[in-house]
């Protein structure tokens, strides 16, 4: 393997495998090629790619399993490959080393239960490691094979319509999200509107969900382009809700908007369009 500057060069082993026959003397003529300036100290493929570690840093990811997160690291830096599916957008760092490590199986968002049917299908299947990078809900059960990475990268924005009982609502909007099949841990940000941003309501959904409270006033609302206009609810010509989450989002996709529940809480949510980068 060469690096896109042909700068570094490697043979790569999977694990602890021999090489092939003539595999020195390929590698031997490729380094001169590339002159002086080539490192080629390499040993095994885990010198050069990077484990989940970083990843799972840079996008504050929730891990599903310590103990399993672990095992998949060890199996990556030994030279294994892994199988990563995932209904987010994702792109590969080094589009020719990383595909050595990672077998990347993407799944378009509207294609969720297909997604989700492959989820149960690894499951099931217990052949090898696989890693699933989303914010969909799978479930809580204890899955000791396949390792979920949940990155924070959700933006509720609520919408206040009458006084509602704090407590209700942190157990309702858990509720309600899970429903929409999609996982709680994936919120980073409560977004609210300047009014209501010190309220016992925001403070504590923020609190329920780990994450941080973001406010916008009335003019930045207005401003918000936000994909469609809304036309099921005549009754109100404003969506508060999905402006905010817009807006908390940094402009990203709609993943619910307006979606109401028992006592008042309405909310949105959208997903940051930033791309994660693998690894």
């Amino acid at each position: 393997a060469v690096s896109p500057e042909g700068r570094y060069a490697a043979v790569l082993r999977r694990g602890n495998k021999p090489y092939e026959k003539g595999v020195d003397d390929v590698y031997a003529a490729v380094v001169k090629v590339l002159g002086p300036f080539c490192f080629s100290g390499f040993e095994g493929k885990s010198e050069i790619t990077s484990d989940l570690t970083g990843l799972v840093s840079k996008y504050n990811m929730k891990v599903s399993s310590k103990k399993l997160f672990a095992k998949v690291n060890d199996w990556i830096n030994e030279g294994g490959k892994i199988n990563v599916y995932t209904d987010l957008p994702i792109v590969f760092a080094d589009p020719v080393l990383d595909p050595m490590t990672y077998s990347l199986h993407s799944y378009p968002y509207d294609m969720r239960d297909d997604f989700i049917k492959q989820y149960k299908s690894a499951k099931e299947g217990r052949i090898e490691p696989s890693v699933f990078i989303t914010c969909t809900y799978l479930g809580d059960e204890e899955d000791d094979w396949n390792l979920i990475l949940v990155p924070r990268i959700l933006s509720l924005g609520v919408e206040i319509k009458t006084k509602t009982d704090p407590d209700y609502c942190r157990a309702a909007i858990r509720k309600s999200l899970i429903n929409h099949l999609l996982n709680p841990d994936a919120v980073s940000k409560v977004a609210s509107t300047y009014s209501a941003k010190d309220s016992e309501m925001i403070k504590g959904l923020a609190e329920e969900l780990d994450a941080g409270i973001v406010s916008f006033d009335s003019g930045m609302r207005a401003k918000a382009k936000i994909p469609m206009e809304m036309t099921f609810s005549p009754e109100k010509r404003t969506d508060t809700a999905t402006s905010l989450a817009f807006l908390a989002s940094g402009e990203g996709s709609l993943a619910i908007r307006r979606s109401a529940s028992a006592q008042g809480i309405v909310f949105s949510v959208a997903i940051s369009k930033e791309n994660i980068i693998l690894p």
